[in-house]
Parts: C-alpha cells; sequence; structure tokens
C-alpha cells in the first residue's frame, strides 16, 4: 500500500503538469484512470461521498449519450471510432468543476487526453498488479480488449492474467504521469477513496474539500469540540469515524430489510471471501432476506449462540476452527450480523484469527447499534467477570439496518438500547425534554426518532473514540458512565438482570453519588431517575443482597489500587475520578441503598 507522485517512475510529476498551486487540485476535476479492475467507479463513488463532490463514470455517461456501451462500440466499429466518441465525453467532464470522474481504462493513453487531464484535472492513477485484478474480474467477458489477448491453452484465470499483464505493459507508461498514485492491492475501495481524500484536503491546508454544510438531525446536540458529521446517502446517512487510515464508515440504512449491505460490503472490504457469523435466532429470522443481498457471491453463514453465550474462550475456539475447516484464509474477511454479545464474540475472533482478517458490524439490535457495533472493543467473558479476555480492532465498516432494529424493538421492548441511549444523551448534554420526548407511551424508542437517536449516539461515541481509540488519555473512560455499578449488579445477580437494566440503575447511582458529594446539584439524581423511568428502565427489577455485592471489583480499568468512577458535575459534563477501590465500592453502594431501602 502506497502513494506516489510519478513520471516515468516513481518521481514528482513536473512542473506545470499539475493544477497550479494546492488550491487549484481541490477545486479541479479529479480523474481516476487505471487497468481493469482497478476499482474507478467503486472507488470513484466513495471518493465523490468524501469530498461532496459530483461523481461520473465516463463508460456509464457513454452508454447514456449514444446508447450502447463501449464494449459494444469496439465490437461492432473498432476501438478507434469509441475512443474518438468517449475524446468528447472527457473534455466536457473536464470542463466541470470539482466532478470525481471515473475513466475508462485506455481513456488516458491518447496523448491529448492525458495532457489535457494532467493541465486541468488532478489525475489518480488506481495500481494494481495483473494477478490482482485477474481476481477481481473474475473473467473478461465485459473487456474485449482483453478477450483479444486472451491466451490460447491456457487455465481461465491464468489466460485472464497474461491478456492483463500485455494490457499493463502497453498502458503503464501513460498512468505513470499520474499526480498521484495510489497501490491498491490489500486496500479496500473506502481505504483507496481515503487515501486520495486526504491527499486532496491536505492539498487546501485541511480545510474541507467542498462546503457540504447539512442540517444536523432536528435536536440533536454535539458532544464536546466536535462530532463526525452524518450526511446523506442514497437510502440513508453516513458518517466516518477517523482513525486516519483505520477510518471507517457507519452507515444506517433506511432501505428496507438488507437492502444495500452488499454494495456497502463491496466498498469497505477488499475480498469477496466472506463468512457470516451470525447469532442464531438472527439468522432464523433474516436468513433469506440476508442471501438476497449477500449475492451474488457465496454466502457461507456460522451461526453463534445468542447473547452471552456467545461469549466465551470455548466458543470462540470452536468459532476458530469453524471457519478454518470453512476454508477462511488470511484473504477471507468476517461479517458479523447480531446483537452486541454476537458482535463481541465475532470481532474478537477475526481479530485473532490468522493475526487478524477484516470484519464488518451489521447491528440488529438498538443496544449494538449505538454501542458493541462503534469504537473496535472486541471480547469474551470469563467465569468470575465479563470482557477479560479481548482486543481493540476496529471493523473496517458499520452497517445499521433500521428495519431489523425496528423490528427488535418492536419485538424485546428495546430496553437495553434505550439505557445506553440515556447514557449518551447524559454524557452529551442533551436537554431533558429532548430525551424524554424520545420515549412512547410504552416507554420504548419512538419509531420515527429511532435513526435520528441512532445518529445522534453514534457521532457522540465517534466523536470520543477518535480522539481516545485505546483509553489512553481518559476521555474514552467516560462512555463507561453507570457501567462499573452495572458489573457489580450483573455480577450479583448471575446475570438474570439484563445489562441495559444494569445500566440504568448505575446512571441513577452514578448520579446520587455526584450530588452526595457535592459535585453535582441536587435533584439531578430525581432527574436521572425520571430519565429511566420514562424508558421503562425504573425502578430496578429485582432486589440485590448486599453481601452479593461484596465480590471483588475485577474492573479492567484498575490501576494500583484505584478504580475510576464515571461521575457527573452536571448534563454534559461527564468526569472521570479515581477512587481507592474499596472506597469506591463504598461511594457505589452508598447510592445504591437509598434505593434498597425505600423500595425505589
Amino acid at each position: 500500500m502506497g502513494t506516489t507522485g510519478r513520471r516515468g517512475g516513481r518521481h514528482a510529476v513536473p512542473a506545470g503538469s499539475p493544477p497550479a498551486g494546492g488550491e487549484a487540485v481541490p477545486a479541479a476535476p479529479i480523474l481516476l484512470t487505471g487497468m481493469p479492475g482497478s476499482g474507478k467507479s467503486t472507488v470513484g463513488k466513495v471518493l465523490a461521498r468524501l469530498l461532496g463532490r459530483p461523481f461520473m463514470d465516463l463508460d456509464d455517461a457513454y452508454e447514456a449519450r449514444y446508447g450502447v456501451t463501449p464494449a459494444q462500440t469496439i465490437r461492432r466499429d473498432g476501438e478507434e471510432r469509441f475512443r474518438s466518441l468517449e475524446s468528447k465525453l472527457l473534455f466536457e467532464a473536464l470542463g466541470q468543476d470539482a466532478v470525481v470522474l471515473a475513466c475508462g481504462g485506455g481513456t488516458l493513453v491518447r496523448e491529448r487526453n492525458l495532457l489535457g487531464a494532467l493541465e486541468r484535472g488532478f489525475v489518480v492513477y488506481l495500481e494494481a498488479p495483473p494477478d490482482v485484478l485477474a481476481v477481481r474480474l473474475g473473467d473478461e467477458r465485459r473487456h474485449p480488449l482483453l478477450a483479444a489477448r486472451m491466451g490460447k491453452g491456457l487455465p481461465g484465470r491464468l489466460a485472464l492474467e497474461v491478456a492483463l499483464r500485455s494490457l499493463l505493459e502497453e498502458r503503464e507508461h501513460f498512468y505513470e504521469h499520474a499526480h498521484l498514485t495510489v497501490e491498491t492491492r490489500g486496500l479496500s475501495p473506502f481505504q483507496a477513496a481515503m487515501i486520495v481524500a486526504d491527499h486532496v484536503r491536505k492539498a487546501r491546508g485541511g480545510k474541507p474539500d467542498v462546503a457540504r454544510r447539512q442540517a444536523p438531525p432536528r435536536g440533536a446536540v454535539p458532544y464536546a469540540r466536535s462530532t463526525p458529521s452524518f450526511h446523506d446517502v442514497e437510502g440513508g446517512r453516513e458518517g466516518v469515524l477517523p482513525l486516519g487510515p483505520r477510518s471507517y464508515p457507519v452507515r444506517i440504512s433506511r432501505v428496507p430489510g438488507f437492502g444495500g449491505l452488499g454494495t456497502f460490503l463491496d466498498e469497505v472490504l477488499p475480498t469477496q471471501d466472506r463468512f457470516v457469523l451470525i447469532d442464531e435466532h438472527v439468522l432464523g429470522l433474516y436468513e433469506q432476506p440476508l442471501r438476497r443481498a449477500l449475492r451474488p457471491g457465496p454466502v457461507r453463514f456460522i451461526p453463534l449462540p445468542s447473547g452471552e453465550a456467545a461469549k466465551s474462550l470455548a466458543r470462540t475456539e470452536e468459532c476458530l476452527e469453524r471457519l478454518l475447516l470453512s476454508g477462511a484464509t488470511r484473504g477471507s474477511a468476517i461479517v458479523a450480523v447480531g446483537g452486541g454479545s454476537t458482535l463481541d464474540a465475532a470481532g474478537f475472533a477475526a481479530s485473532i484469527y490468522m493475526r487478524s482478517i477484516p470484519v464488518v458490524h451489521v447491528p440488529t439490535t438498538l443496544l449494538a447499534a449505538l454501542d458493541a457495533s462503534i469504537g473496535g472493543k472486541n471480547g469474551v467473558n470469563l467465569r468470575p467477570a465479563k470482557n477479560i479476555a479481548g482486543t481493540f480492532f476496529q471493523p473496517r465498516g458499520v452497517f445499521v439496518p433500521l428495519q431489523a432494529v425496528g423490528k427488535e424493538i418492536q419485538a424485546r421492548g428495546g430496553q437495553d438500547g434505550a439505557a445506553e441511549l440515556v447514557k449518551t444523551c447524559l454524557i452529551a448534554g442533551v436537554p431533558f425534554d429532548r430525551i424524554r420526548s424520545f420515549a412512547g407511551r410504552d416507554g420504548r424508542l419512538r419509531r420515527r426518532c429511532l435513526a435520528e437517536a441512532v445518529e445522534l449516539a453514534a457521532a457522540c461515541k465517534m466523536a470520543i473514540v477518535s480522539r481516545d481509540e485505546h483509553e489512553e488519555k481518559g476521555e474514552r473512560v467516560l462512555l463507561n458512565l453507570g457501567h462499573t455499578f452495572a458489573h457489580m449488579a450483573e455480577t450479583a445477580s448471575s446475570y438474570r438482570l439484563s445489562h441495559g437494566r444494569a445500566v440504568a440503575w448505575g446512571l441513577v447511582v452514578a448520579a446520587r453519588v455526584s450530588v452526595g458529594l457535592g459535585m453535582a446539584r441536587a435533584g439531578l439524581e430525581t432527574e436521572v431517575e425520571g430519565l429511566c423511568r420514562v424508558f421503562g428502565l425504573w425502578p430496578p427489577p429485582l432486589e440485590l443482597p448486599r453481601e452479593l455485592l461484596q465480590a471483588p471489583l475485577l474492573d479492567k480499568k484498575r490501576r494500583e489500587g484505584t478504580l475510576p468512577l464515571v461521575l457527573f458535575e452536571g448534563m454534559g459534563r461527564p468526569v472521570v475520578t479515581r477512587f481507592p477501590e474499596e472506597e469506591a465500592r463504598k461511594l457505589l453502594l452508598t447510592g445504591m441503598y437509598p434505593i434498597l431501602d425505600s423500595g425505589a
């Protein structure tokens, strides 16, 4: 993987060829060139979204203008006739400001076309070796110039590779004049597009490429300094979690079922060799819609037990063995479909299988959409405590199918996810009235608010993770609000208490402790309790004997005998304070005892 400037090799482009000055680069059209199979069309679509620019595929424009495909013209009238007509479209496109243009593989092989592109646009060569191109293409049927070069008597894939190598030898010296070369072997189209987008932004001194300002969701309150912005895409909304070369998109899809998932996977994964690790209950509900969404490639499901049963080292070993025996290699990828436990377990498996293979998260519960799918925390449980064996390993993308999430809320109530929403809103400082408006009369998240709620919570978490991915700066610990007590309560209840209800209980405890310490104004605890009640999360569904809460605090965030507690200084003002472990326990139990004593 890499980028270079080129002129007859890996050198800077000659003076006068690129658009003059850093400011001119982003204003000019961006032209993507390269061999068939290099990903020009897919990368171009993603790049256009990232930069807020219009996109044009020259082959599609040719068919729209002349009523025939490039391949049909070449077969009927010859390549020279095709190139003449194609050149007219190219120079029309070069007159459009800011367009992202996916050229044909031979468009810039004509000297006049190449010089015009270099003078008026910013040319990017998407490079890949013939063996990689052959795998991506599969066959030569859509490419008559390759068909004429196929080696006779050779197996299909090898013959195609020979044809590609022959064509590349003719074209490469033209490609090498590009202003920027991106080596795409091992990259997804999204990653390649990010490299180009970053180059364009740097040329503007870090300024946005195009002023694309879309209104945020109604009532949304950004967290702290900034939040990743979401923008409209076909069938939904999308934002990018910025982590340098490991940045990835979070797509909130309004398309029915899992429509659009296949296209999304094509953009964010570098391979078609995919294995679907899926909650067995979700597989029973959605097997056929998923098969339709993932065609035409092979669909290989590996079911996982529902819930926490998926999160054990024994289950992980079983999963890894299934992957191995099913033929998964280092060139494969995992698509994780289900709730938070499924995503945790699948992400962990992906992070350690053959020293890691890519994974994409497809959450089907509200809790998973708001929490587990984003941020790269993966793990499984040990008998004494949860998530003790785990990794930080970011997915290549997150695809939230709103229809499936909405059905989970209808079927199960969605209280666990509602608790995560309340927690995030308290961190972000969303006004109490706005938070309450998300809940319907039955305590469930209103259907009309689902997309807005997911986007708000996702943007908040993405902002925090982008600044403190590995919890080294203390900011990501803020997402632990309510969780320290929640883990105590879950363990004490032998996990009869659901995670969401335990978190809601922990939020009230954190508010009580904050008020008791004089950190927050009196009455905050009553307001937090009221929010939990609106969503059907209050009162606690069971009592826990105090002696069960005396177990050791086996928290991953312990350091040298201290434990961080996330408390409140006010709405939107969470703060992390470290206490000696025993003092932390006493504070949490003090916050809990009035609840038990009063019977809530």
